[in-house]
Parts: C-alpha cells; structure tokens; sequence
C-alpha cells in the first residue's frame, strides 16, 4: 500500500475514533443529566416531605424547624405582595377634572373653563376640603383615602 493510502486510512480511523469517542461522551452526559433530573426530583419530594411533617409538629430538627420558619416567613411575603398585585390592578385612574359649572373637561392648567367660560381655578385651589390621608403603620409615610397599601414600603393598610 503507497505512502498515501496509508495516510488516508490513518486519517479515516481517527475520524471514526473521534465520532465514536464524541457520541460516547454526548451518551455518557445524557446519563449524566438524567441522574442529576433524578436527584433534583428525589430532593424536591424530600423537602415536600419535610415541610409536610413541620406542618404536622413532627420535626424538632433546629435547621430544619429553622427553614421551615423562613419558609413561612417568605409564604406570607408572597400572599403580601400578591395582595398587592391584585389592588393595582384594581385600581381606577383618576377622574379628570372637571368645570363645576358645565361638567365639561378641563385640564388642571386652566383657569376657565374652554366651554363654558366658567372660572375653574383648579392650579391654586388649596385642598383644605380633601379626604383626610392616612398613615403609614410600618415607614409613617402619608398614603391617600382608599388605599389598600402603602406606596412607599408596600405595607397593608388598615
């Protein structure tokens, strides 16, 4: 066989070398991540398991009974700030200003009224007369009449 044929056929064996050891590897790491899925599931059932005897008074265990205190620490964060995600969307936007004379529309920058000629005066009416506002319990920041939450710490508001 010449000189060439032989460097072709060595060529060509190393390539099937290097196929067979690629799909060796890309089997191996199938495995791999299958028994990591396996694992993870196995570890996710054992914290289900936990959490369910916590529950029941069942675990003494100070990690255990610990993280089982932060859990429900952060599962009343999450019904807080769900909470609070359901009274956004519930809010209405605010009514636009209008002419107390006509009813027509007007904006806050005007002094009167476009329809109707009626002296609107809204940019230098004190709100003396307003709801009163509420404060915050938790940062004592002023929440306006209605609210449901606190718009600055997101606290409820009673």
């Amino acid at each position: 066989m010449s000189e060439w044929m032989r460097s072709i056929r060595g060529g060509v064996d190393r390539a099937a070398f290097e196929a067979k050891r690629l799909t060796r590897a890309q089997q191996a790491q199938g495995q791999l991540n299958a028994l990591q899925s396996e694992k993870d599931k196995k570890l996710h059932l054992l914290g289900e398991t936990v959490w369910d005897m916590y529950l029941a008074g069942q675990i003494q265990e100070q990690r255990l009974t610990s993280t089982c205190i932060e859990v429900r620490s952060l599962e009343s964060e999450i019904l807080d700030a769900q909470n609070r995600i359901e009274a956004i969307k519930k809010e209405l936007p605010p009514e636009p200003p209008k002419c107390p004379n006509c009813g027509h529309e007007v904006s806050d920058t005007d002094d009167f009224c476009s329809s109707c000629g009626t002296p609107v005066a809204l940019k230098s009416t004190p709100q003396t007369q307003g709801p009163v506002m509420k404060t915050c319990p938790k940062c004592a920041k002023q929440v306006r009449p209605g609210a449901v939450f606190c718009g600055s710490c997101g606290a409820t508001i009673s």
